[in-house]
């Protein structure tokens, strides 16, 4: 019996989802628990799986549409050919409060039959269309982010969406890689390392005197909002920053006025000072970012070093002013304890 893939609620408000991507092609083989399609609310943007194991036949709404809760959008069947009885693709529907002609009254003499018209081409998704919105994969958006890349830029060039990963190449090509022409601030690199030995001697120090363990983005998050706060003199200003965790981004304001084990997200809308980047439970240990919305902080981890590197343009942070900050976060980190006292 073939299993109903049904537009799902992933918001409280949410009446209908617009579909993004499809992460399968019809007739795909797919298992349970695959993600099988992109889909968007006002909210975010997730990854729908599947709940059934068989293939994806009678797909009926495509990349761009947008669906209404509940309503089937596609089958998964036992054979990559079963049609599921009610499960073909809708017709396209009549124009809205458009009446219905009326019927003509029967002429006396027939006339010759008036060609049929050619039918309407269907109309690709591009932000003309969809109210301006850009429809592109999570990982898309986030990487654009990453590296101030204008994904709306690529609708200019007409090339189609939604848009993917590989499709920020053309972006990457048109800011000039390799060319001698800059445009813009440019993004300068500072880089240092730690001793893993000192902060991991604080860390089961504070476990053993406090019965809590800290987590290392606590720290970063404690030590670089105060290295930032002396940097700028800031000591009666709101320091925000823009953490990166989990796919996604979250706000920290004045976490260096918390006890490290009490740093949590805040709620605030305030344009981020810096942004923190974790790197130390992956394999990187070296990084050079782009700084195209605000400095960037990195922390990765050698085997026996943190190595932190900060990004940042002229017209964000002087030289002088990005030197103090890695030293001030870089002396917090060989000494810990000073930053409790």
């Amino acid at each position: 019996m073939a299993h109903e893939v049904i537009m799902p609620a992933l918001g409280m408000a949410q009446d209908t989802g617009l579909i993004v991507s499809w992460l399968k092609n019809e007739g795909d083989k797919i298992s349970a628990g695959d993600a099988i399609m992109e889909v968007e609310t006002d909210k975010a943007t997730m990854e729908v799986e599947a709940e059934a194991s068989g293939f994806l036949t009678n797909v009926r709404a495509k990349a761009g549409e947008d669906v209404p809760v509940g309503d089937v959008v596609a089958y998964i069947s036992e054979s990559a050919d079963e049609v599921v009885e009610g499960g073909e693709k809708p017709k396209a529907a009549a124009a809205k409060d458009e009446p219905a002609p009326a019927e003509e009254a029967p002429k006396a003499q027939a006339e010759p039959a008036k060609p049929e018209p050619a039918p309407a081409k269907e109309v690709s998704v591009t932000p003309a269309n969809t109210g301006d919105k850009i429809l592109a994969s999570p990982k898309a958006k986030k990487l654009a982010f990453e590296e101030g890349l204008d994904i709306a830029q690529l609708a200019a060039k007409g090339v189609p969406q939604p848009y993917h990963v590989k499709d920020l190449e053309q972006l990457r090509g048109a800011q000039g890689v390799g060319t001698s022409t800059v445009s813009g601030p440019q993004t300068f690199h500072i880089g240092a390392s730690v001793p893993r030995k000192k902060l991991d001697a604080f860390k089961d120090w504070f476990k053993t005197d406090h019965q809590t363990k800290i987590e290392n983005r606590s720290i970063w998050l404690g030590f670089a909002t105060s290295a930032f706060r002396a940097v700028l003199e800031a000591t009666e200003k709101d320091v925000c920053v823009l953490s990166s965790e989990a796919g996604g981004y979250l706000s920290y304001l004045n976490a260096d006025r918390r006890k490290l084990v009490e740093i949590a997200p805040s709620e605030s809308n305030a344009a981020p000072n810096f942004i923190l980047r974790d790197l130390t439970e992956t394999a990187i240990d070296m990084v050079q970012a782009s700084a195209a919305v605000c400095p960037t902080l990195s922390i990765a981890r050698s085997k026996k070093a943190f190595v932190v590197s900060l990004a940042y343009q002229s017209d964000q942070l002087s030289d002088d002013q990005a030197l103090q900050f890695v030293a001030e976060f870089t002396a917090r980190l060989n000494e810990p304890l000073r930053h409790l006292l």
